[in-house]
């Protein structure tokens, strides 16, 4: 701590010395409050020391680390210079009495704010008692009123709802019985009309089936004409195969008429037999091209 700081906080303590009241030297008078202070003050500086020995700081932490010990300190300073003066400057008979009778009047305050807490509170305590009685009586008569009123118009209402029963029930015979002739009438005009249409319904599924029978028949023998049809097609397409291979046979024989007139028949060397006998000669042509 710089010198010009140290002179600044002896300024502060001595103006505040020169405006202390009547009650602030009593309070300075009470030496238990002094050192309860002193203990308060000096723990506050040791916990700050520790932090600022036990922990890597950065500067604003170390800047608010020592803003803290210089107003701890500067509060130690003060309390010490109480205790100095209460041992320097003892209060006088006077002031010991002043003291003693303010600590009296303090005393018999609280007591008597402790006590008027307690009556008041005795006091509520019997109002609200005396609130919930008057609201339990209140509910018990609502509810005998009410009871008493529901029952009536219960009664009212059961002698309503049977008046209503009986008349919706006679209502609701007359409708059946309505109901019941208008389908006898309704079923008596219909009815030759269904019997119609179930004649002519049973005439058109008759037709349906006789139609349908002739139809199979029909489809049957299309069926077996065109199985016939299919076997004669493949019969002659057989021929027609057999004539085309003959053809092809045929298509190497070379026919070349002579000068003369005569021709010159060419057959291919590697396909031809020849057979002679007493009849003459037989030519044969083995099959490919």
């Amino acid at each position: 701590m710089t010198e010009e700081n140290q002179s600044l906080l002896d300024e502060q303590i001595d103006q505040e010395d020169m405006n202390n009241s009547l009650f602030d030297e009593v309070k300075i008078c009470n030496y238990q409050e002094i050192i309860d202070e002193q203990i308060k003050i000096l723990e506050i500086i040791n916990n700050t020391i520790n932090i600022g020995l036990n922990n890597i700081l950065d500067e604003n932490t170390k800047e608010g680390i020592f803003k803290d010990l210089e107003q701890n300190f500067y509060k130690l300073k003060m309390n010490i210079e109480s205790l100095i003066a209460y041992f320097k400057n003892p209060p006088s008979q006077e002031e010991l009495e002043i003291i003693n009778k303010t600590l009296l009047i303090k005393t018999e305050l609280d007591n008597l704010n402790s006590s008027f807490s307690k009556l008041e509170i005795e006091k509520f305590s019997q109002k609200a008692m005396e609130l919930k009685t008057a609201l339990d009586n209140s509910l018990v008569n609502f509810d005998n009123t009410f009871l008493e009123s529901l029952n009536s118009a219960l009664k009212v209402s059961n002698d309503d709802l049977k008046d209503f029963r009986s008349k919706t029930e006679a209502r609701l015979s007359d409708s059946l019985q309505t109901y019941d002739q208008t389908l006898k009438v309704f079923l008596e005009k219909e009815k030759n009309a269904i019997l119609d249409f179930s004649k002519i319904f049973s005439k058109l599924t008759k037709n349906i089936k006789q139609t349908m029978i002739v139809s199979l028949i029909l489809f049957t023998l299309f069926g077996f004409s065109f199985g016939v049809f299919s076997f004669i097609v493949y019969l002659k397409y057989e021929d027609y195969k057999k004539i085309t291979q003959n053809a092809q046979k045929l298509s190497s024989i070379i026919i070349k008429e002579n000068k003369d007139k005569s021709l010159t028949l060419s057959f291919p060397k590697n396909k031809t037999i020849l057979n002679k006998d007493e009849n003459g000669i037989h030519i044969t042509l083995q099959g490919g091209e």
